[in-house]
């Protein structure tokens, strides 16, 4: 499941070193809005991570700009997607369905979903479920 949104919040001007990415502000705000989650946030090689868990579920939700030459006044667009890991938890699970992509608990969707979607700076919100 993947949410695209738009905001001016994060920085999408400042230099960074070669394979890094932009997106460390905006994946810190994500960890701190997931209440009740024990989250933890990890810099990858296609962007920024918060690993969280919160009962049984266990999710990686990645955050990155999507496209840093689509810029427009309401901002660079960002990308949220969420991962169940649960689903990718066994080792000949992963083998024989590798091109499945992983269910997200409809829950844990709409909870994330209404992040972005409370926030008066985020504009042009749109859920994929396919990408």
């Amino acid at each position: 499941m993947t949410f695209f949104f738009r905001t001016t919040r994060f920085d999408t001007a400042s230099e960074f070193s070669e394979g890094a990415f932009r997106g460390e502000d905006a994946v810190r705000w994500l960890s701190g809005a997931l209440s009740g989650w024990k989250a933890g946030v990890d810099a990858e090689d296609w962007g920024w991570a918060v690993s969280a868990t919160r009962g049984e579920h266990a999710y990686l939700f990645g955050i990155c700009d999507h496209d840093t030459d689509d810029v427009t006044e309401q901002g660079a667009r960002w990308c949220l997607r969420i991962h169940n890991l649960r689903d990718r938890s066994v080792p000949g699970h992963k083998k024989l369905f590798r091109n499945i992509p992983p269910v997200a608990d409809p829950g844990v969707v709409a909870e994330i979903e209404s992040i972005p979607r409370q926030q008066s700076d985020f504009h042009d919100i749109q859920k994929d479920a396919q990408a």
